[in-house]
């Protein structure tokens, strides 16, 4: 499952990303933290409804509500790294 983190008008959103096309799962109802680090710290309580959205967006799922990979302003995906390591 690859997830992106983005910009949007009101701040940032996780985006679950599929052919080109990325969801944000509370488009699909799923409620998740707006950013990667807290989706990582948190990853028990969100990993079962992340799976099941995304085996129903590979089947064609909420594709309306999917919006373009190429539109989007991509963000770091950690925002706040907890160590930065150089030659390790």
């Amino acid at each position: 499952m690859k997830l992106v983190s983005y910009r949007t008008a009101t701040g940032s959103a996780i985006g679950r990303v599929h052919e080109g096309r990325v969801l944000d799962p509370s488009a699909a109802g799923v409620a998740v933290p707006p950013t990667l680090d807290a989706l990582i710290v948190q990853r028990d309580s969100y990993e079962a409804a992340l799976v099941a959205l995304d085996r129903r967006f590979k089947a064609g799922d909420y594709a309306e509500r999917a919006i373009a990979y190429e539109g989007l302003e991509l963000l770091p995906p950690i925002h706040r790294p907890a160590s930065c390591r150089d030659g390790y």
